[in-house]
């Protein structure tokens, strides 16, 4: 008689597990109202489940199990809380997937002693510790899944509903499992591969589109910059010039009056000072390229406030065949990793020298520094411990080869070198 109650006690709490954890799953809020309707829909499941297991036998119970449970759970979600039904069969098969682990946690003295009482036991108490572990440390992610797009979803959801399918099929409906049939045995690393190779597939896709909007922010965020400065750079000149439009009577006068002295050389002097006041309203131009003049000017502050003497060789045309996105990623990332390793230098060591140019419709790019601590290598790529740094390679490394060109990072004479072929 104990061990029968021990046996009900053990399928209550296994659909308490399975409704509860599936509303955790679709952010159902635990108010008095949802907890009283769960708690009033499992009563009545497991009422009419030991009506069934008295009247027939628990073989008919397990087998008639999806409909005596999970379908009136699935509509119980759908009508009564708005969920959606694919977040719904995602969150059902998952819960199921998780009462696994108690599962096979019990098999443990079923092997050792064969003792029910100690199997119930352990099952028990490993479906409640599973319980509060997913709830606490779990959930927030599961949630996460019904923001994603349908491809990642599925992703995830595929693994559990598969795995529902597959138990009842070859457990359940059928001993295929255990028949040791090498077509059924297989089955699951099978499915776990393919699932595997689509998460692999989607994920990748989508780091993709990432990484293309991340680039196109940070280029947009250049030219905001850029405009900026020469809307300040445009008002600056406009003011100089409007003032020595206003006093170039009186710099003439003055050039004149030295002339008719014969000072000449002061004359000269004040001559090369009007050509400086009036150099200094022009714009600065690094290269022909637009792109490239954006992202140096971007970087101008930057090098300045950190007084990196910043020489280049730039020979680049007007146009070249990279797109915007793709030389903001691979220059500015370069230049970033460049002014971080120098920044942590003495100030006569801040040095960055750049190289650019365009051959035989090849963009040909280096970057040099110097550095303080040895640079990690792991393979032909530098790694770096420090928390929101070494990021740069690997987008930039990924940006080239997506290009179909070759980038290497190599230290030589005591300087960190970048090179890039696309």
């Amino acid at each position: 008689m104990f061990e029968l109650l021990l046996e009900l006690f053990r399928h209550g709490m296994t659909m308490l597990f399975g409704t509860f954890l599936s509303a955790v799953f679709l952010r159902v809020e635990m108010n008095r109202r949802n907890v009283l309707i769960l708690s009033f829909f499992s009563a009545l499941a497991l009422g009419l489940q030991g009506i069934l297991f008295v009247l027939r036998d628990v073989t008919f119970l397990t087998m008639y199990y999806p409909l005596i449970a999970h379908l009136p759970l699935a509509l119980l979600f759908v009508l009564a809380f708005r969920q959606k039904l694919i977040h719904v069969v995602f969150a059902i098969t998952t819960a199921y997937l998780c009462c696994q682990i108690a599962n096979w946690a019990s098999m443990v003295p079923t092997s050792f002693s064969g003792d029910t009482m100690a199997v119930d036991l352990t099952y028990t108490i490993v479906l409640t510790a599973t319980f509060a572990f997913i709830c606490k440390y779990a959930a927030g992610s599961f949630v996460n899944l019904y923001s994603k797009p349908v491809g990642s979803f599925l992703t995830f959801a595929i693994v559990p509903g598969f795995y529902y399918v597959f138990d009842y099929l070859s457990t359940v409906y059928s001993d295929l499992l255990y028949s040791h049939n090498m077509l059924v045995v297989e089955f699951t690393p099978f499915l776990l591969c393919m699932c595997y190779m689509f998460f692999c597939t989607v994920y990748f896709r989508q780091y993709e589109e990432k990484l293309e909007v991340e680039q196109h922010n940070q280029l947009m965020q250049m030219q905001q910059s850029r405009a900026e400065k020469e809307m300040k750079a445009i008002q600056h000149s406009e003011k100089t010039i409007a003032l020595l439009r206003h006093d170039m009577r009186h710099f003439l006068g003055t050039v004149s009056e030295y002339i008719e002295t014969n000072q000449l050389d002061k004359a000269k002097d004040y001559i090369r000072d009007i050509i400086e006041v009036t150099d200094s309203t022009r714009k600065k131009k690094y290269c022909a390229n637009d792109t490239v003049n954006m992202i140096l000017s971007y970087y101008e502050e930057t090098l300045e406030s950190f007084s990196v003497q910043f020489t280049y060789d730039l020979q680049l045309p007007t146009r070249v065949k990279l797109s915007d996105v793709d030389l903001t990623s691979i220059l500015s990332n370069g230049l970033e990793n460049a002014i971080h390793a120098v920044s942590a230098l003495p100030e006569e060591r801040r040095q960055i020298h750049m190289s650019l140019s365009e051959k035989g419709g090849k963009i040909l790019l280096s970057i040099k520094n110097p550095y303080g601590q040895t640079p990690k290598f792991v393979g032909d790529m530098p790694v770096s411990k420090e928390s929101g740094h070494g990021y740069g390679t690997q987008s930039i490394r990924y940006t080239v080869e997506k290009l179909g060109g070759n980038c290497q990072f190599a230290l030589v004479e005591g300087q960190f070198v970048m090179r890039v072929i696309v």
